[in-house]
């Protein structure tokens, strides 16, 4: 019951915590309530609102941390929570709002008098006319039947890009802005129509294709951006938003096509940026391509393409545009200025969607503000240059006639003084050249003696240089290997100094022990009456005494011909074979074991035949001989490949080695660490011995009631 308690006050608290509530005052008629916005996806798309209200479920909803909700294109479902608090009674007439209008559903939840969730559907994907607030935006009423702060859910579902600006504004604030915006978009609709209709009776009088180039652009834009509003939603297809979403495309691919053409003819790049008219040919294609494509291909792949196409094509463009004009065309700088501010402009909205602009009335339609300013320099640009085009022919045609009727005139005077000055000039420049080239012949005499000299002085400094070098790097090499040679004999001298030292106390221990006890029992044998009963009893112990010393001197013995290993016959092994025969030969009957053998990396070994079946056999008996008493034994057997070592691993399921405690022990001569067992306390030592008698190493991990790992480390002979 405690624990039950604890859990509810816990997510009681965390779900106040992270939930800040907007607090909604007569003095404040409207309110951006991103910063109060929590969150939680749906990406199995089934959650419902009683799901969604329980109170242990509050604890998935994260923070909105962007001035606007914005997730891009997703196959999930959003549900957005946000508590309001209407501190002003007097005032009840709230909306909540947001000003992104292309989203295919959103459903608000709020309680009812009942204290039971209900919910309010719209979006491009339902009936214009079954919105209970008849405006493009997606706009909801609020009631509140006191000053008690209320949650509201609102589940958001779309193939478009989800944003989601959200706003709370008294109803009669809402219509204020409503009419500015309006009427803002009226001017829009005006200057751009002005613009479309001044292209085609231009296009009509002048034959010229820019024109109409400039008026496709127009269509693609306006249209673009009256769907992208929602305006052709609330006035033309209020009944099926979805023909809005193929609309938007259509007009994103008229926008594509008009863009590439009319960048190609204005700009002129066949002249002053050949690969620009490749690229835009095939920009142009491309549109034709969105046009076709928004009937048949997913909207969700389909709003990718045109924001990846649109974003490459306006940086494209820019690009274009600012090369032409620093190659010398005249009428790039009108283009590259309407295309930059243009590209600023989007930037500045997508920034201001995210959050790092505040979001105003100005940030909020910069796309639609930046279009009017990119279509008016663009008019600009065309009657500057068609007043340019018309002045340049008149001026070439007086320039070309004026030159005619000098060139007439001073023809003859002219070319009479040129040739009697080019004679004189001729004639002056050929005794120059003449003394010029008795003397560059002199210096190049010189020149050539003194390469000459300088060629074998370097030849000379080149060959002691390199003899220098060796001498250097043959000396370095030379002091590194006597370095090494030094530092290993050294290590050797200590590492067998310490050795002998233990096997002469070892040797000690062990030979001690018997050899009292026989002199004990030596002393106690009656040797005045050999009948006595109790010399037999003295015998007995006497030859025990003396198998005790005779298998010492046997295991010292062995350890001694392990240490001249080198001597050894060396021979290549196979791991696989070795191990089988071991198994075969000491384990075949233990039926309570599973032993994995994989030499797949490495399958053989230079090495003493007689030392590897002994670690196989120590190892794989110490695996079986201290099994845990719980389960089944395990042993793993295994090789990996480095680049100057083999590794060969023992990994066992066992009773494990306290480490911690034992390891400066574990591989001393007549060690044991469960008493329990029997044994001697030899098989590491020997392992050990064996190993580094040869240059290896043994590396051991190993966890009390888990288990035991043994890496054994071969040099490689090369």
């Amino acid at each position: 019951m405690k624990t039950f308690l604890f859990i509810y006050i816990f997510t009681f608290f965390f779900n106040n915590l992270y939930s800040q509530v907007v607090a909604l005052q007569e003095s404040k008629p409207s309110q951006e309530v991103g910063d109060f916005l929590t969150f939680v996806e749906d990406k199995t798309n089934k959650l419902t609102i009683d799901e969604i209200s329980k109170s242990e479920f509050q604890k998935e909803f994260q923070i909105n941390k962007q001035k606007v909700f914005n997730v891009g294109i997703s196959s999930s479902t959003f549900w957005l929570k946000i508590r309001v608090q209407n501190t002003s009674p007097q005032v009840r007439d709230w909306l909540i709002y947001s000003s992104y209008t292309f989203l295919d559903e959103v459903v608000l939840y709020k309680k009812n008098n009942q204290n039971v969730w209900i919910g309010e559907t719209t979006g491009i994907k339902h009936s214009f006319t079954q919105r209970s607030i008849k405006h493009r935006y997606i706009a909801f009423s609020l009631t509140f039947q006191d000053t008690t702060p209320q949650t509201v859910y609102l589940k958001i579902r779309s193939e478009t890009p989800i944003q989601f600006p959200l706003y709370i504004e008294r109803g009669s604030y809402f219509a204020e802005p409503s009419r500015t915006l309006e009427l803002f978009y009226g001017v829009f609709i005006g200057i751009t129509g002005l613009m479309f209709l001044g292209s085609i009776f231009f296009f009509v009088y002048f034959k010229d294709k820019e024109y109409l180039y400039y008026s496709i652009f127009l269509t693609g834009a306006i249209t673009f951006y009256l769907s992208l509003s929602g305006h052709f939603f609330q006035y033309i297809w209020r009944d099926n938003g979805q023909t809005g979403k193929v609309f938007l495309g259509f007009s994103m691919g008229l926008w594509v096509i008009g863009a590439g053409l009319f960048t190609k003819n204005f700009l002129q790049t066949f002249r002053y940026f050949p690969l620009a008219s490749k690229i835009m040919n095939i920009y142009a294609i491309l549109g034709v391509w969105v046009c076709c494509s928004v009937f048949f291909l997913s909207y969700p792949f389909f709003a990718l393409q045109i924001i990846i196409l649109g974003n490459l094509g306006n940086l494209g463009i820019t690009i274009i545009g600012i090369v032409c004009w620093l190659r010398g065309n005249p009428f790039a700088r009108y283009f590259a200025i309407a295309w930059i501010f243009y590209v600023t402009g989007t930037i500045l909205l997508a920034l201001s969607i995210t959050g790092l602009l505040p979001r105003t009335f100005i940030t909020a339609h910069l796309g639609e503000i930046s279009c009017v300013f990119e279509v008016i320099m663009f008019a600009l640009a065309l009657s500057y240059k068609n007043r340019i085009k018309h002045e340049k022919v008149r001026q070439d045609r007086l320039k070309s006639q004026q030159k005619v009727i000098e060139l007439q005139k001073d023809n003859n005077v002219r070319l009479e003084k040129q040739v009697a000055e080019r004679t004189r000039i001729l004639q002056q420049k050929q005794e120059e050249i003449e003394i010029q080239n008795e003397e560059l012949k002199q210096q190049q005499e010189e020149l050539e003696s003194s390469r000459n000299q300088l060629s074998e002085q370097n030849k000379i400094i080149e060959q002691q240089n390199l003899y220098l070098k060796q001498y250097n790097e043959n000396l370095e090499v030379l002091v590194a290997q006597r370095t090494q040679q030094l530092t290993d004999a050294n290590l050797e001298l200590v590492n067998q100094n310490m050795q002998l030292e233990q096997f002469a106390f070892i040797t000690a221990h062990n030979l001690r022990s018997p050899v009292a006890q026989l002199l004990g029992l030596t002393h106690l044998f009656n040797t005045v009456d050999i009948t006595d009963p109790l010399n037999k009893e003295i015998l007995k112990h006497i030859l025990t005494a003396t198998n005790s010393m005779h298998q010492t001197l046997q295991d010292l013995s062995e350890i001694l011909d392990v240490r001249k290993g080198k001597e050894q016959n060396l021979e290549y092994l196979s791991f696989q074979i070795i191990a089988k025969e071991v198994i075969k030969d000491y384990f075949d009957k233990v039926s309570d074991m599973q032993i994995s053998l994989d030499f797949e990396q490495v399958d053989s070994i230079y090495f003493v035949k007689a030392y590897l079946k002994s670690i196989f056999y120590n190892f794989i008996s110490n695996a079986v001989k201290y099994k845990h008493p719980k389960r089944k034994p395990i042993i793993e057997i295994y090789t990996r490949n480095y680049p100057q070592e083999v590794c060969l691993t023992f990994k066992d399921n066992g009773m494990g080695i306290d480490l911690k405690k034992y390891m400066h022990k574990l591989f001393g001569l007549y060690q044991r660490f469960h008493l329990e067992k029997e044994g001697k306390g030899m098989g590491l030592y020997l392992c050990k011995t064996q190993v580094e008698a040869l240059g290896g190493r043994i590396q051991v991990q190993s966890e009390v009631d888990i288990g035991t790992q043994f890496d054994i480390y071969f040099k490689k002979i090369k």
